[in-house]
């Protein structure tokens, strides 16, 4: 665009702050392509401010990101997806992606393919994928790749400490905090470490007390969860408590009664409410929070089952998992978020 005078004005003719809330009401998806047009479009649209003229003015999207297994497509010589071992017949995982879902619009974008299993977390603008499966061991994996939303821009990131698996992640205050999972030999893990993604370095936290296989992250009122879980010799049987690591005292606090009696972390998924200061958590029956015991919330859609990832945007709760009748996977949106106080679940 030859008239975007790079040195004086964002759009001739338009006052600064005119163009500058034209600019803001742009879709988020179109984002890259305004970068291309001149310097200053290029640093606006990938400057921190600019999102929080967004907010400010009303036109800023809710994003979701989340490792999803790409639909199986046939391909020449037959269907697409990933060999692991030495023999086709040993075992084949589905490829994966990361992908956004844009609550606002309702709009779905593929990011780029990423490790089957492995863990996302969005901090200081960019999405950190971490960890998943090698394709020919099947074993956990350190690496960590860094994606920049804006610019499609991927750089390879500081391995993690320990090679992980099925792990509890979340991110806080620029930071990503990873806890427990499982080793290449299927023992549960109680380590923690935090991933600093402006300096590109991991930081070993304290151990957790207990070790948790497939925990749950979340940030919820300044501290990280760990939630549920199970231990090496006890797999299958998800412990009903959780661990919160506070960021100002180094160290790691029970909370119990988390997971009722009889739940199943594969049919739930935990995530943070009211605005980070509540823990909540989906299954089939609805969503519901947590404040000294969990509160009924809002009923779940008639055939929602099992649900495996939530977060909450606003009032409203996204939600994606399997249908009663088990015919791949679905996502929601539960709308008017809003806690029944004195309803106990």
């Amino acid at each position: 665009m030859n008239g975007c005078d790079e040195e004086k004005v964002l759009i001739p003719g338009l006052p600064e702050d005119i163009a500058l809330d034209c600019l803001a009401r742009v879709p988020h998806r179109f984002h890259q392509g305004l970068r291309p047009v001149c310097r200053r479009w290029c640093q606006l649209v990938t400057s921190p401010e600019f999102y929080l003229h967004r907010e400010r003015i009303g036109t800023a999207e809710d994003l979701i990101f989340l490792v999803q297994a790409r639909p199986v497509e046939k391909v020449e010589g037959g269907v697409d997806l990933v060999t692991a071992g030495e023999s086709k017949a040993e075992f084949r995982l589905p490829r994966c992606s990361l992908v956004a879902y844009n609550v606002t619009m309702d709009v779905w974008g593929r990011v780029g393919e990423v490790p089957v299993f492995a863990r996302a977390a969005a901090a200081e603008g960019k999405v950190v994928v971490m960890g998943g499966w090698d394709p020919e061991s099947l074993e956990p994996m350190r690496e960590v790749g860094v994606v920049d939303p804006v610019t499609g821009r991927r750089r390879v990131g500081k391995a993690m400490t320990t090679a992980r698996s099925f792990f509890a992640a979340a991110a806080m205050d620029g930071r990503v905090f990873v806890a427990g999972g499982h080793d290449s030999q299927k023992n549960a893990l109680k380590t923690a470490e935090a991933y600093d993604v402006e300096m590109d370095d991991w930081v070993e936290l304290p151990a957790m007390e207990e070790e948790r296989d497939e925990c749950q992250g979340a940030v919820v009122g300044g501290k990280f969860w760990a939630v549920s879980g199970y231990r090496t010799e006890g797999q299958g049987r998800f412990d009903p408590m959780a661990e919160c690591y506070d960021p100002a005292t180094e160290g790691w606090i029970k909370v119990e009664g988390i997971w009722e009696e009889g739940g199943g972390a594969p049919s739930a998924a935990f995530f943070a409410a009211a605005e980070g200061e509540r823990l909540g958590y989906v299954d089939g029956r609805g969503a519901r929070e947590y404040e000294k015991g969990w509160k009924g919330a809002v009923a779940g859609p008639e055939g929602m089952r099992a649900v495996a990832v939530a977060a909450a945007t606003g009032e409203r709760v996204f939600a994606m998992g399997t249908e009663v009748d088990g015919r791949g996977h679905v996502g929601w949106v539960l709308e008017k978020w809003e806690v029944e106080t004195g309803s106990d679940a």
